[in-house]
């Protein structure tokens, strides 16, 4: 497992990207808390497992490794920028088919659209959106014109192996069922 070169500059333009977005990733950690909480529990068990056995699993990197972790705020531990393209129909690679991700659409535009062909939905996607769905489960793709960013937050399965973490699984309905008037 390395930390990805982009994050280890030494103009730290990325840490401090971090370090202006914590809110924003803090928003997205709540939201993922709500939309599936097994899958946030566990990408902050992976955060705080980096965090307190960095030496042993990242030994060559262990302090550029600590410095990121101290600006990561969102529980999940990948995380694209996708600025001023188009994106094809796709399906993510990496992840698990269970796994949600979440979008967060920026910019300056109008009448974007985000689609999952598959399951018959297209979604108006301008900017503030956040969609949050099944990313290596179902193919999608986004149609924007004019000045336009996505950050993109996911799992990486590979992570979770490495840390030996429980894999999460598909949203259960039933997460969300207790207590009187729940449905049986």
């Amino acid at each position: 497992m390395l930390v990805a070169a982009d994050l280890m500059r030494s103009d730290k333009v990325v840490l401090k990207w971090l370090t202006d977005t914590k809110d924003i990733m803090a928003l997205v950690g709540g939201i993922m808390s709500v939309v599936q909480p097994e899958l946030f529990t566990i990408g902050r068990q992976a955060l705080e497992q980096l965090v307190n056995h960095k030496d042993d699993l990242l030994p060559t990197q262990a302090e550029e490794l600590l410095e990121v972790l101290e600006q990561w705020w969102a529980p999940f531990n990948g995380i694209t920028v996708i600025s001023n393209r188009q994106t094809p129909l796709h399906r993510d690679l990496g992840g698990r088919p269970g796994w949600s991700d979440l979008l967060v659409a920026l910019g300056k535009y109008q009448h974007g659209r985000f689609e999952l062909p598959g399951l018959g939905l297209i979604y108006r996607y301008n900017p503030g959106t956040m969609i949050c769905f099944a990313g290596s489960a179902f193919e999608h793709g986004a149609n924007c014109n004019g000045d336009r960013a996505c950050i993109a937050f996911y799992m990486k399965d590979n992570i979770m192996k490495r840390l030996g973490l429980p894999i999460a699984d598909w949203l259960n309905v039933g997460e969300y069922q207790s207590g009187e008037g729940a449905v049986q």
